[in-house]
């Protein structure tokens, strides 16, 4: 836990530290580092999803990779997949939306995230055949528990059904 002006209960080791320095000078450093290292590893979220989705497109046949500077999985100039990324209270929250049989035509009443020179593609499209969701989804399960280190595990409805403050 980290300690911003005592209001998240504190230490001995803390209170002290914050005497023997002033208050401003201090907190500004405890934030420059902590903002550091959320960046830090949303960014490497980020890559990890990319990861995932150039393995879920590997598991098709579709040989997808990242571009320099734009964030997502790519097949050539045209994007696959997406990647959001939120940032509140210290707490980093990530997702990403893999077009499967996406009506590609509604990304023409906007510009995919903010990228004007490149396209969009769907698996549907990649492949020129309809793909079950149900077995594209087992296939993301697949890549993320690879990417991730993880085993997956079957979760029941309710796990879901009350938030977690």
């Amino acid at each position: 836990a980290v300690v911003f002006d005592g209001r998240h209960g504190t230490s001995d080791a803390t209170q002290a530290r914050t005497k023997a320095t002033t208050p401003g000078v201090a907190t500004m450093r405890k934030y420059r580092s902590i903002l550091g290292l959320v960046l830090t590893a949303a960014v490497l979220a980020v890559r990890d999803l990319e990861a995932a989705m150039i393995q879920l497109c590997a598991a098709y046949g579709v040989s997808a990779d990242r571009i320099a500077g734009l964030s997502g999985a790519w097949v050539g100039d045209r994007k696959s997949g997406a990647i959001g990324v939120r940032i509140s209270r210290w707490i980093t929250s990530h997702g990403f939306a893999f077009n499967v049989t996406t009506d590609l035509d509604q990304f023409r009443l906007i510009v995919p995230c903010g990228i004007s020179d490149k396209g969009v593609t769907s698996l549907r499209q990649l492949l020129g055949r309809p793909i079950p969701m149900a077995e594209v989804e087992d296939a993301a399960v697949a890549a993320l528990a690879a990417v991730f280190d993880r085993r997956p595990r079957e979760m029941g409805r309710s796990s879901f059904s009350s938030p977690v403050r």
